[in-house]
């Protein structure tokens, strides 16, 4: 447990760079805003909703009214940059082309020759209220004018409300 005033997408930088996992299991705030997850899906050849191709995942907490923590890890991914994106809909029925317009970026995240990346950011554009049902998705960067790459597969989910600090708790049940 870490108590203090940095903010939490600070925290999870510098425990990550030190090549530990880290996963942000709750937030100070005395009443629970919010929280998200989005599991990221390729769809290279999938005809409909892959769920059987995991590429990652993102994790949304709203630590205050202005600021969401967006924590996005990704494995298995083509390396190189990857912008990340939220989607106006939900819709990966035709896998990440149905998502629609981009509405709001997170940045971009790094994947290195092993299929890794991690990006960890805050974000006042968005509230995890307005995010619920709609599609993260990355996006390989490309320069200008080149088109898409092709082979390339797309990686995208749909966003899910998920259970904050001490909202699911699990217990024994005696027989």
């Amino acid at each position: 447990m870490i108590e203090g005033t940095t903010p939490p997408s600070t925290l999870l930088h510098h425990i990550k760079s030190t090549g530990l996992t880290a996963v942000l299991r709750g937030q100070g705030s005395k009443s629970h805003l919010g929280a998200a997850v989005c599991i990221f899906e390729s769809f290279a050849g999938a005809k409909g909703w892959a769920q059987n191709n995991n590429k990652g995942l993102a994790r949304l907490v709203q630590v205050d009214d202005e600021n969401c923590l967006v924590d996005v890890t990704v494995h298995g991914v083509s390396p190189g940059q990857h912008t990340v994106a939220v989607h106006e809909c939900g819709d990966i029925s035709g896998g990440c082309a149905t998502t629609g317009a981009a509405i709001a970026s997170f940045g971009i995240v790094d994947v290195d020759e092993n299929g890794k990346g991690n990006l960890v950011t805050e974000s006042t554009d968005v509230k995890i209220w307005d995010l619920i049902g709609r599609s993260i998705v990355l996006d390989r960067k490309q320069e200008p004018g080149s088109g898409p790459v092709p082979g390339e597969e797309g990686v995208c989910g749909i966003i899910a409300r998920s259970a904050g600090i001490f909202e699911n708790p699990k217990s024994k049940v005696a027989k």
